[in-house]
This record gives C-alpha cells, structure tokens and sequence, in this order.
C-alpha cells in the first residue's frame, strides 16, 4: 500500500501530537523519581565521568550514554521531562521505520503500530525521566538496528553499508541494557522476511539469512558467555542455569506457565483494562480535564486514521487481508516470546503490577504489533479505525492519568523536603532520617530519597562517604522485622557511594501529606497518639529518636534548592507549626507561643488538632495555666488519639513544671476528663 503523500509527509509531527498529549501535560509540576534522584545528585557532585563507577557493578557499559548525556541536561527536571517526551517520540519513529521496512505495502499498519507502541498503556515508568529517556534512545538504536538489517538484503549493492550504519546501535542496545537481548533475536526473523518475495529457494534463503545476521551473531555469542560465566550483576544475576540444575523439569514447567501468564497480560488484558473505567485515579479538576482530552483525541485520531486508510493506493482482497492480519499477530506473539527471555533468565517477573511493569517498554513492541494485526481482522475500514482510535484515544487517558499521579507525588515530596528544611535547619553528620512509610513512597525509595536529603543538608559534598540516609521502615532497608534494633551500627554501601551510621543517631518523623510534617520524640511526643496506626516496629523505634541531632540555629539553614524544588512556597499554617515546634524543642516557650500568634493574625488554623500540642505545653510553661486548659478542652472527646495526646502533654507539662494551688485544680480536673491515670499519679 502506498498512502497519499500529504497523509504521509504529516505523520511524524501527528505522532509527536499524540506522545506531548500523553506525556507532556505536567511537565512544568514534574521532577525526580526513584533512581533519577541519585543518579542527578551523583552527577553534580562528583561529574559525569565518575558515571563509569556509578555503573560498574551492574551494566557497565550504560554509563557510556550517561557520561555523553547528562552534562547536556544538568539537574533540571523540565529539562530531563521534556527531553524524555522528545526520546519517546524518537522510539515511535524508530518503530514506525523498522515497520514499514518490514511491511513495505502496509504503510498504513505501520503508522498504527507505532502510535499504539507510542502510547502502550502497559508501561507507565516514562516519568522517571533521567533512566528511561536513555532506554529510550538505547531501544530506538536497535529499532534502527534492524531496521537497517532490512535494509540490507533489500539492497544487495548495499548492503555493506547498512550492515555498519546497524552495527554500531546494535550491540550497544544489547550489551548496555539487558531489556533488548530478545529483540537481537529478532534479527534473523526480520531479516528473514526481507527476503520474501526474492528468488531464493528455502535453503539459500536461510544461508543468506545466517550471513546477514553473522557480524550481529558474534557479538551476541559474546556478550552472553561474558554475561552468564563471567560477570555478575549485583541487582540482575542470571538464575536461569541454576534454576534448571537444581530441578529441571519443575523450572521449565514454572518458566512455561510464567510466560504464558505475562502474555496474557502483556497482549490482551492490557487493552481489556482500559475499559475499566475505576482503574483511573483521576477526580476533580483532573477528571474533567483527562476526560475533554480523551473526548477531544478521540474524533482527531479517528479522522487521521480514517483518512490515511481509506486514500491507501490499494485495498487487499479479505482473504488477503485476514491472512495479513493473522501472519502480524503471529509476529507479534513471537516478539513478545522473545523479549521476555532475559526477564525469564534473571527470574524476573513482567506484568502490569508495578513495578514490573517497567519491562513492558520491549514488550509491548510485540503487543503492539499484535494490536495492529487483531485490528485488521475487523471487516470493514470504518470498524477498524474506530476500534484503533479508541484505543489510542483510552491509552491517551490512561497515561495522563499516570502522569498525574506523578504530579501529586512530586508536589507533595517537595511539600515534605520544605517542612522538615523549616522543622530541621541544620543536622548533625551520619544520621538517619526514619519514617515508616510515605503515602507517595510508590514512586520512591528510602535510598533514593537519601539523595535529596544530602543534597539539601550536605551541599558542599566532596566525597563518596554520605552524612545522611533516608530510611523507609516499611521497606527492607533495616530488616525484614522493619525495626529500628537499638544501638546498632547501618552501613550501607550502594554503587559508588557510601553511608556509616547507628539506629541511635535516628530522627524520627511523620507525614500522612494531609497535615503537617511531625518529628517524633519521647520528649516532644508520645507514641500513644499514633498507636494503632502504624507498624509496631516504628513504634519499638520510638526512644531513639534524637532530637539533640537537630542543630536548631546552624551558620547556613538547610534550604531545597531552588533549581529543583522551585522556589520557597508561601508561608502557611506547617511553616508556622514547624516553627513552633523547633522552639518547643529548645525550650524558647514564648518563642512557641510568638510563631502560633503569628499565624493565627494570619487567619491560618491547624490542619490536625495534634498540631496545637506545643501552644498547650507553652501555654503550661509560661504559667498560663487557665488557658491551657481552655484550649484542651476545646480539643478534647473528638478523636481518642487526640485524647491521649492530650495526657502526654499535660503528664510531661505538670512533671517539668508543677502546678500549684488553683492550677493544681484545673490540671486534676483534667484527669478525670481525658481518662489519664498518670497525670493524677503525677500530681499527687
């Protein structure tokens, strides 16, 4: 088939229409994610060609692309975002090459396949922008790769030439990443297919096959004897020998069910979900806007579409065109078999359950060939355009509604990194900052984390030796228990960086990202008021928390920095909280009382009633015993948490500082009231 060549000529700048429509939306409200946050802290401090360290353990030969790349973007997230959405579109127009050599009288399928491929609603890790924007360009070098292995028995007077334009791309693909070992295999069949229709009978074929695929053969020979006997990755070791030598027949026959459950999520209940309307997170505002999108992509995909097949050149009999259809599927099944081979050989599961589903970026070539081939089943032109249009239209949605769960964890991170900035001017080296989990923890990691952490309390970083390290009790980061065991020495040590330190120099904190940041101690809190709530190992942790780690009033306070979380939000009610609070802990009693006067002028009020713990402690201190009891009796019988806040406070307020005579009675008026048989135990 040959499309008319207006439709044609326009389809590289409809495409990149489609990938900023479904991932360029939020790019202003992006930043960093998992492994992009450490690996754009390791490159401001120590350079990019320290990148070679960096990758040493695990995929050395990736950092080349890293030492070339990064000093181009620096630390910016828009930069990295935007340049991701610019790669993706790259990896659309890669397929859509290696398509129409593959299909050279299916123009129309090819341009089909590549914007499904585009916008694949099985992979949904394109925000982690700094690591995927690289697999994107890797994974678009080997399109290129066998695109150009078309070429080249195509074009037997030159064939020399586009078997060194490919070899380059290629082996890079598969020796930097593992992800593309399978599409390597791909080769031969590809290669075989360029053949058809040239006069070579079955024999010859495949020996011409064989030789165009033997300067691409030797290095995959190589690289995977390397890969399997001599070097071991610390994240992604090969099991697949051991698993058969230790008991053949019950490992294959687990391989072989595991395969067949991850196409069967990889080729159709992938695109039977997006028919499940709950399955999107979006409300409010957001809803309102994926839906006009989705409303709006849906009649401009179709007119597209609709357009490019029905001014194809020639329209193939039914007969012909069900066997196309049938012959695509099977292609695509066959690609999808083939790249799950190093998933399969690392035990390594694929699916659509994140995070797994980050394998689905080679997958889904295979899916989503086989999309287009199931689409050419449909009996009439109309039916397949609209069926294809409603899918890219649903995959649209569904990765903006990704995106948008992105922005929500980035702005509530940034949210957290001020607070504890405001909470936390300064900390002392080798310390721990401990929480049990963050509601935003999906797209996160304690070790990751650690590295905005540094950055923003050490910005002056010289060395591989860290001072701080985030740490996710929820995670397996301490122990399986995810417990803080006291007095114990964590050194942690991950690529080319490393941390010392001791579960007793821990700060402990909290942050459900509805209300304010809260740091945890026995002498400013009580884990009476979050029991019930969060793991029992946390709460074992409960006494370590150090306050005296904090250095309240440090020569430079720690602040985010700007070119990463933007700038200083504006003051409201938590920057007045964390104040408040930091002035409690130093025991600046009318300080605490200054810093919530401030922000009631401002007509600003607690998000949770715990908040207002340290105004009652100040207002204790400072002799104001009367109003101190006002206000808890205004906090006071709405939440039991609250209650038992409420004795800690007045416990550890009347052992520091003893009420007498008419004071005495209001604070053992309370102990009936709040039901704290310690208060009464400590007045007497």
């Amino acid at each position: 088939m040959i499309l008319k060549s207006n439709v044609q000529r326009i389809f590289p700048l409809f495409l990149l229409a489609v990938v900023i429509v479904a991932y360029g939306l939020f790019i202003p409200w992006l930043g960093f994610y998992l492994d992009d946050w450490y690996i754009v802290w390791f490159r401001h401090f120590f350079g990019s060609a320290a990148f070679t360290d960096f990758f040493a353990q695990d995929r050395p030969f990736l950092a080349w692309i890293y030492v070339i790349l990064t000093p181009l973007l620096g630390d910016s997230p828009i930069a990295w975002q935007t340049f991701a959405v610019l790669t993706r579109w790259v990896l659309g127009m890669a397929l859509w090459d290696l398509l129409q050599q593959v299909w050279p009288n299916h123009k129309f399928e090819a341009s089909l396949g590549a914007l499904i491929f585009s916008v694949f609603p099985g992979f949904q890790f394109h925000w982690f922008s700094v690591q995927y924007s690289q697999v994107y360009l890797i994974e678009a070098g080997m399109l290129i790769s066998l695109a150009c292995s078309v070429r080249a028995p195509r074009q037997p007077a030159h064939w020399l030439r586009w078997t060194l334009i490919g070899l380059l791309p290629g082996i890079y693909a598969l020796i930097s990443v593992e992800y593309h070992f399978g599409l390597e295999l791909l080769r031969p069949v590809v290669i075989w297919l360029a053949l058809t229709g040239q006069s070579w009978r079955s024999l010859r074929r495949l020996g011409r096959a064989a030789f165009l695929w033997l300067p691409y053969l030797i290095p995959l020979i190589t690289f995977t004897i390397w890969r399997v006997f001599f070097f071991e990755s610390f994240m992604y070791k090969v099991t697949l020998l051991e698993d058969i030598a230790a008991s053949p027949l019950a490992a294959l026959w687990t391989k072989i069910l595991a395969v067949l459950q991850q196409l069967f999520e990889g080729l159709l209940v992938v695109w039977g979900r997006l028919f499940n309307l709950a399955g999107f997170s979006v409300v409010g505002k957001a809803l309102i806007a994926v839906t006009l999108i989705t409303l709006v992509s849906f009649p401009v995909i179709l007119v597209y579409l609709s357009l490019a097949e029905k001014r194809q050149a020639w329209q193939p009999a039914i007969r012909s065109r069900l066997r196309w259809g049938l012959a695509a599927m099977l292609l695509g099944l066959f690609t999808a078999v083939l790249t799950l081979i190093p998933f399969l050989a690392a035990g390594l599961p694929v699916g659509l359950a994140y995070p797994w589903n980050r394998f689905m970026i080679v997958l889904g070539l295979g899916s989503s060939v086989f999309a287009v081939g199931a689409l050419s089943l449909l009996p009439k032109v109309w039916l397949r355009s609209v069926a294809a249009s409603v899918l890219i239209s649903l995959s649209i949605a569904s990765q903006i509604d990704t995106a948008n769960q992105f922005r929500l964890a980035w702005a509530e991170q940034q949210k957290m990194f001020w607070q504890l900035s405001w909470r936390i001017p300064g900390l002392e080296p080798n310390t721990m900052l401990v929480t049990d989990t963050l509601h935003f923890a999906k797209f996160f990691s304690g070790t990751s984390l650690s590295a905005p952490l540094n950055w923003i309390y050490d910005p002056n970083l010289s060395s591989s030796d860290t001072l701080y390290q985030f740490i996710l009790t929820d995670s397996p980061q301490i122990n399986s228990e995810h417990s803080l065991p006291e007095n114990q020495a964590y050194n942690f040590e991950f690529r080319s960086f490393r941390f010392s330190g001791n579960t007793s120099r821990s700060v402990l904190f909290l942050f459900n990202t509805v209300d304010c940041v809260q740091v945890l101690s026995d002498s400013s809190n009580n884990r009476r008021t979050i029991i019930g709530s969060h793991h029992s190992g946390f709460l074992n942790g409960f006494d370590l928390s150090d306050l005296r780690l904090i250095v309240a009033d440090p020569l430079t306070p720690a602040s985010p920095p700007a070119h990463l979380f933007g700038i200083e939000p504006n003051h409201g009610w938590c920057y007045y909280y964390q104040k408040a609070d930091l002035a409690r802990q130093i025991g600046d009693w009318e300080g605490v009382l200054r810093w919530y006067s401030l922000a009631q002028n401002q007509g600003l009020s607690e998000l949770h009633k715990s908040e207002l713990y340290p105004k009652i402690e100040a207002m204790v201190m400072t002799d104001d015993w009367q109003a101190a009891y006002d206000l808890t009796r205004e906090l006071q019988g709405s939440d039991k948490l609250v209650d038992r806040g409420l004795c800690a406070i007045w416990e550890r307020s009347a052992e520091n500082h003893p009420p007498t005579g008419p004071d005495a009675l209001l604070a053992q008026e309370l102990v009936g009231i709040l039901n704290c048989p310690d208060l009464e135990e400590i007045l007497r």
